[in-house]
């Protein structure tokens, strides 16, 4: 192994683990909020939360339009601020974010057949959409910049506020299936207020040109295809589950999605990081050892949660959601599958092919729209587990085949982890519990 990828290793995994640690924020308080929300609203309830909460999450990422995947790309390449690009980027993002709550208010009443839940969602799009784009705008500028610490604190800050709110909420005996609907799309917004807070002085000299609006287009533009069919595959299922099964179903999946998602804290980590770090300076095994120790970590957290969900899921979220059980199961193996093509496609929109991440994930869009028409109506929250996992997995891997034609990779590079790669793991690991130590003796 190079001597340079060996020093780079260590500062790498630094990243990884302290972006991990901000994104184990999301996931620990999603569990400590699930079970208030679930036991106070009930399974129908948590489907109607979801149903008008999933198509808002949908459109700001779609609305994006790629810019802030292209935001990342320039600032990373550049290593500082530029000038003018969150201005410009901005501009462009609240434009297609206006035309994505339009998009959403005036369906409302095709996705929800709720009189007074349609109107909910027109409300909350017109409203929450255009900020929701701007923030990750900010966010991919805080990202590009290496700046883990900040995006870790805005994606600890809002759930919080949406455990703090929905337990005042029920302490009141005002949580309901409406009022848990704001929070669950105004949390994020108040938290991205961190990054205005938090705006301190560009890093280097703040001399850089921005790249312009049509190369920001353009980048995006690529990039959108696969930002949409990713959308498709994340949130498609959710937003068609009660068209297609029932709200008690979508309750149901709601809460499986819920607790599948810590394994998904290393694969995000290690995505995020190595999308930065990789337009940089591209280094193809210091890329296949991320996606090696990504796998396997969430591998062995997976494996864990699935070991133990029995005891511990019907406790939490009560009798009524035992049934979640099964699709939790399969959603963890999903999150599993994804793993190297989720590090994969990073790595494409690192080196200048986003549209070849995107054609991928076109692939696994058509996958799982196709499996969730024919599964859901039959088998409810499990055909649309069923579907996750399939669609994680070819698309994943047609990410990794692309990467391979264009690198010097092999395909066992990105599968099981070597002695070295564990070394490399434990180092840094060593390093932050020897300063977590230092720092409580003082």
């Amino acid at each position: 192994m190079p001597a340079e990828t060996t020093e780079r290793a260590p500062r790498l995994v630094r990243s990884v683990i302290r972006n991990a640690l901000g994104n184990l924020a999301g996931p620990a308080a999603g569990l400590a909020s699930a079970p208030v929300l679930a036991q106070t609203v009930g399974v129908e309830g948590r489907g109607t939360v979801a149903a008008v909460s999933a198509p808002i999450v949908l459109a700001a990422l779609i609305a994006g339009f790629g810019i802030p995947e292209a935001v990342t790309y320039h600032v990373a390449r550049s290593a500082r601020t530029i000038r003018g690009l969150r201005r410009d980027a901005a501009l462009l993002a609240a434009t297609t974010g206006a035309v994505g709550s339009l998009a959403v208010a005036s369906s409302a009443t095709l996705l929800l057949q709720d009189p007074e839940a349609a109107r909910l969602l027109a409300v909350l799009a017109i409203s929450a959409i255009v900020p929701a784009v701007l923030i990750g705008v900010l966010r991919a500028h805080a990202a590009g910049l290496g700046r883990w610490g900040l995006v870790s604190l805005e994606r600890t800050v809002g759930p919080v506020l949406r455990l703090v709110a929905f337990l005042i909420l029920q302490s009141y005996g005002r949580l309901d299936a409406g009022t848990a609907a704001v929070v669950m799309v105004t949390a994020p917004l108040a938290a991205g207020v961190v990054y205005l807070v938090r705006c301190d002085r560009p890093r280097g000299a703040n001399t850089g040109e921005a790249p312009g609006r049509r190369s920001l287009l353009g980048y995006g533009a690529r990039a959108w295809l696969g930002t949409l069919a990713g959308t498709i595959v994340m949130r498609l299922d959710q937003v068609l589950m009660v068209p297609l099964a029932s709200a008690q179903q979508l309750g149901l999946y709601a809460v499986a999605v819920t607790v599948s998602e810590l394994p998904l804290v290393v694969t995000s980590a290690v995505r995020e990081v190595m999308l930065t770090t990789d337009a940089r300076r591209r280094d193809d095994q210091s890329l296949a050892r991320a996606a090696r120790m990504a796998t396997a970590t969430s591998a062995v957290t997976a494996a864990c949660l699935c070991g133990s969900a029995p005891w511990w899921l019907p406790v939490l979220f009560g009798e009524g959601f035992t049934d979640a059980l099964p699709p939790a199961l399969i959603l963890a193996a999903a999150v599993v599958a994804g793993v190297p093509g989720s590090v994969a496609g990073a790595a494409l929109g690192a080196r200048g092919l986003p549209h070849l991440r995107s054609a991928s994930l076109c692939v696994a869009a058509l996958v799982n729209a196709a499996l969730l028409v024919a599964l859901v109506p039959v088998s409810g929250a499990v055909g649309a587990a069923i579907a996750t996992v399939a669609c994680n997995s070819v698309g994943g891997w047609v990410n990794v085949a692309h990467l391979i034609r264009k690198s010097s990779l092999r395909w066992r590079d990105f599968l099981l982890p070597s002695v070295d790669d564990w070394r490399t793991l434990v180092h840094p690991l060593r390093s932050c519990a020897r300063r977590g130590a230092t720092s409580g003796e003082m």
